[in-house]
């Protein structure tokens, strides 16, 4: 059966339920990766992100597509994406599967299956799209030479996943809520014992480590840019405990 399918079936299981429709969605796209994408189930979680073997299916064969966009697969694209390979922490096994995956990106790809994970995914971890996006960039800057048809097809998978998310968004936000001190300490990493001007300067190390303008690919930076809101926002609740504290 395709995919579709699959979704059809786990948003009518979710409705009979009385579950949301997006648990639906979880349940088609694990049971049509289990059945279809058997021979990766062995991948190894990535540590940071506790991601999926699909994940990582998704992840190499887009990469095998778009290295061989431009016609040619260069060295320097396949050196990027066994650098890649070793940055996820694959053991031999994992690297054959995922070279697997690579060559039958390589071969053609339905991106329409492609896309519809990452916006499910989007829904439940949506930093591990910016990741996702950013080892594609780094296919697409391995060669001197850029080429448009790579950026054209990768642009069109941004466009669909984030104009998704940013209507979303729109239809479905709340109002903000303030965070408290013990987070705000906890998302700056601050002991609550320092005296008020070592929590500055570990907030503006904190900034300067992170500052957009120090990463190289634009999902790295849109990344970046999430994280000094939360650590701006984290700083002006401790900013205005500790005025209050000293009036």
């Amino acid at each position: 059966m395709r995919f579709s399918t699959y979704i059809f079936i786990g948003i009518g299981i979710a409705a009979l339920l009385g579950v949301g429709p997006l648990l639906g969605l979880i349940i088609a796209t694990v049971i049509y990766f289990r059945k279809y994408l058997k021979p990766y189930t062995h991948f190894k979680h990535q540590q940071s992100f506790n991601t999926p073997s699909a994940y990582h299916y998704h992840l190499f064969s887009l990469m095998g597509y778009l290295a061989k966009a431009d016609g040619i697969i260069s060295n320097n694209e396949i050196n990027t994406a066994q650098e890649i390979m070793q940055e996820s922490g694959l053991n031999y096994t994992q690297k054959a599967m995922a070279k697997t995956a690579f060559r039958e990106g390589s071969n053609g790809l339905n991106l329409n299956n492609t896309i519809t994970f990452l916006k499910i995914l989007g829904h439940t971890q949506p930093r591990l799209i910016h990741v996702f996006l950013a080892h594609q960039e780094r296919i697409i800057h391995a060669d001197t030479h850029k080429s448009m048809q790579q950026i054209n097809i990768l642009n069109q998978i941004k466009f669909h996943i984030f104009s998704q998310q940013n209507h979303h968004q729109q239809s479905h936000t709340a109002p903000p809520t303030a965070i408290g001190l013990q987070q705000a300490y906890r998302t700056l990493s601050i002991d609550r014992s320092m005296d008020f001007a070592s929590m500055k300067k570990t907030y503006r190390k904190l900034i300067g480590k992170h500052h957009p303008d120090r990463q190289r690919t634009e999902s790295e930076k849109k990344v970046a840019e999430e994280k000094i809101k939360s650590y701006q926002k984290a700083w002006k609740v401790i900013q205005s405990h500790h005025q209050k504290e000293a009036v």
